[in-house]
């Protein structure tokens, strides 16, 4: 008979009445009152409370509740648990436990969820030896949950199998992301806010579980959301493989093997398909940086390779030609196109593999070691590093590239899952983005046309691959006319050439490649490209100081964009404008650009990496305006945007730092200023390498807010 589980199932301790020695543990007699609730019996116990069994009369249905330890009752905690609770209420998701109500009663907190029927995952993994696919699609499920809370500005913070409840119909729950609500500061400032100190008063702890921390919360560092995708990925590979990735056994043991890349290989783990192994192992990669872009594409990843490979299908035999057979009798077709079919199944690898090849003509061996040749030249100690990074980045970006091709074939060859209409859009959308890559790499390869200091931050500006997947968004665009097909996408081979020239600093020589492309652009007459020439062009002439002609590009770039119904393009349009209205000290102007893109941001559903530009560009005109909190606030809205969309180790991460430092600096605030510095730093090593210049100016930072005189002395 299945039981009763609720969103602290994952606690183990014992609800039999504390003693003495366990202080004012928060223990309510069966029948006492919360609020409106009637206790009926302890479910659970840990470290941050209690949870019971309530009835709740208004309702007439029962209740979890779990209620905060008295001990824990400090004003940080309390806020915390509340805000939590409220975050969670808002979220509503088939994959989340349901938040019904929270309060305080004679300073106790509480939060009432709903009752889940069933077992956590970890009880439900034991019952029986179950087969990948089937433990696979559970935890899938929970990822989903995860992502959800993840576009809520939520991280759990502590995932593992015993925080997911599996219902009597298969339906998975993620529950208890009672630990951490949303990005925040790392484990010495937490303790610091909620009044633990260093003489050992009160006892320091570790969010999240041995085993399934990530290595940041094991050096008690800031944490986003990277942190869930690595619990995740290692309770996947707990379930699948039945034991800990990393072992469990060490704090310090344990975040050397996982900094070491040391997995433990059980016999299962072996017999796990590669193509599933090799998903895992990204999302524990010991740099946040390395793993997937998010949550949300880390699980159709997963979910797509779970799914049965093409050979699987071509021996089903009879049973395949039924099934497929039967699905092309309900559209009406003939046998003979039955028999068709089932031969287009058999050769599907043909179909959608051809990803691969894709990708080898613009990133084989032979470019390789051009770029490596063209960046080392030099011969100095960071060229090196550069071309790992560099490396590093590119391998990431196709390997994700081609999963996405074939997400975007088998969706329609192989699933009928969406039209040949919308594959065609998104596999051009994709092919847009490689033409990217290849001119991204056609640059790197030219001896000193990119500058070492750009090299490894170019490919950090490589276009978002989620947009190809927005099936909304990919319709809504007027699709050029049939007759200009060919020249709309020659043409944009151009713009790619033209963007990568910003990217690289060579901000003459883009100008002189949009210019004559907007008078093409316009002659084809077909919007969403001259728009984005337009704003090529705008962003060109920003960046040469010729801001009123930016200004007039880029407001004739937003009206283009409009008319060609292209939001994604839209936002990034508006948020430029921003820019440039701020170096114009039009600061009221810029304000309604910032309004129109969050609207258009709106529009699209919300989108990370463009959100995290706006709020970035707000950031730097409330500075320029003279209000330095306004810009604090906006720098850190960026960081979070930032980190959802591509993780803690990102670039611009750093600059948004960078610019809090200066506004900390410039207000008196050395010591706070000098933690931000410290924190670009760590990031620009790990993304840009070793004796980056940025580096060094940030070097030079961090001692001028360590120096009494430099504490003196504001920068420019």
């Amino acid at each position: 008979m299945a039981q009763l589980a609720s969103a602290t199932q994952t606690w183990s301790g014992r609800c039999a009445e504390p003693s003495a020695s366990d202080g004012d543990a928060p223990w309510i007699e069966r029948g006492a009152s919360l609020d409106r609730y009637t206790v009926l019996r302890c479910l659970g116990s840990g470290g941050f409370g209690v949870v019971y069994a309530a009835y709740d009369p208004a309702l007439d249905r029962q209740v979890a509740v779990k209620v905060l330890r008295p001990d824990r009752r400090g004003e940080a905690y309390r806020e915390g648990l509340v805000s939590e609770a409220r975050a969670l209420a808002r979220l509503s998701h088939p994959n989340v436990v349901a938040i019904h109500d929270v309060g305080v009663v004679d300073g106790q907190v509480f939060m009432a969820m709903e009752m889940v029927e069933g077992v956590d995952l970890r009880e439900w993994l034991a019952q029986r030896k179950r087969r990948w696919p089937q433990v696979l699609s559970l935890f899938v499920q929970a990822g989903r949950g995860i992502a959800a809370a993840h576009r809520n500005g939520l991280i759990h913070g502590d995932f593992k199998p015993s925080n997911a409840i599996v219902g009597p119909q298969g339906r998975v729950r993620v529950i208890d992301f009672g630990l951490v609500s949303k990005p925040g500061p790392s484990q010495a400032e937490a303790e610091r806010a909620c009044g633990v100190g260093d003489d050992g008063a009160s006892p320091r702890r570790l969010a999240g579980t041995l085993g399934f921390m990530a290595p940041e919360q094991l050096r008690g560092e800031a944490i986003g959301v990277a942190v869930d995708q690595f619990s995740f990925c290692a309770s996947v590979y707990r379930g699948l493989c039945g034991g800990m990735p990393f072992g469990a056994d060490d704090r310090g043991a344990v975040l050397a093997r996982i900094e070491a890349g040391q997995v433990t290989l059980t016999a299962a783990a072996r017999r796990l398909p590669d193509r599933i192994r090799r998903v895992l192992l990204r999302g524990m990669s010991a740099d946040p940086a390395r793993r997937y872009p998010s949550m949300d594409a880390l699980v159709s990843v997963l979910e797509a390779r779970a799914r049965p490979r093409w050979r699987r299908w071509g021996s089903a035999g009879v049973g395949a030609a039924v099934v497929v057979g039967g699905a092309w009798l309900a559209l009406g077709s003939t046998p003979s196109v039955v028999k068709v079919q089932v031969r287009s199944i058999v050769a599907a690898p043909e179909i959608c593999s051809g990803g691969g090849d894709k990708v080898a003509e613009v990133w084989d061996e032979s470019r390789k070691e051009q770029i490596f040749a063209a960046l080392t030249v030099a011969g100095t100690p960071h060229a090196i590093a550069t071309w790992w990074q560099v490396k590093r980045r590119i391998d990431d970006y196709v390997a994700t590239w081609r999963d996405a091709y074939q997400d975007a074939c088998a969706a329609t060859r192989v699933r009928s899952e969406q039209s040949e209409a919308l594959m065609d859009l998104r596999l051009s959308c994709l092919d847009r983005r490689l033409q990217r890559v290849a001119a991204t790499t056609e640059l790197l390869a030219i001896p000193g046309k990119v500058g070492l200091e750009r090299a490894a931050m170019i490919t950090y500006f490589l276009p978002d691959l989620a947009e190809c997947a927005d099936a909304a968004g990919l319709r809504a665009v007027v699709p050029p006319p049939p007759q200009a097909r060919e020249s709309v996408e020659r043409e944009r081979i151009v713009l790619v050439q033209g963007r990568n020239l910003l990217t690289a600093g060579r901000f003459d020589e883009a100008v002189s490649v949009f210019e004559p492309a907007v008078a093409r652009a316009r002659a084809l007459a077909y919007a969403p490209l001259t728009a984005e020439a337009l704003l090529g062009l705008g962003e060109g002439q920003r960046m040469l100081g010729r801001h009123d002609q930016a200004r007039t590009s880029l407001f004739e770039a937003a009206v283009v964009a409009q008319s060609g119904r292209d939001d994604y393009l839209l936002a990034r349009v508006w948020s430029a404008l921003v820019e440039v209205e701020t170096v114009r000290r039009k600061y009221e102007r810029g304000l309604e650009w910032a309004a129109m893109a969050r609207a258009t941001l709106e529009r699209l559903g919300g989108v990370p990496a463009l959100a995290a530009t706006l709020e970035h560009n707000t950031g730097i005109l409330f500075q320029h305006r003279g209000d330095p909190a306004s810009a604090v606030t906006h720098y850190r809205r960026a960081i979070d945007r930032y980190q959802q969309a591509y993780g803690e180790r990102y670039p611009l991460v750093a600059k948004a730092r960078y610019r809090i430092g200066q506004v900390l600096e410039q207000t008196g605030q050395p010591e706070q200023a000098r933690v931000e510095y410290e924190q670009a730093r760590v990031i620009v090593v790990t993304t840009l390498g070793q004796g980056h210049p940025i580096e060094g100016l940030l070097f030079e930072a961090i001692a001028r807010t360590s120096s009494p005189r430099g504490r003196s002395e504001a920068p420019p």
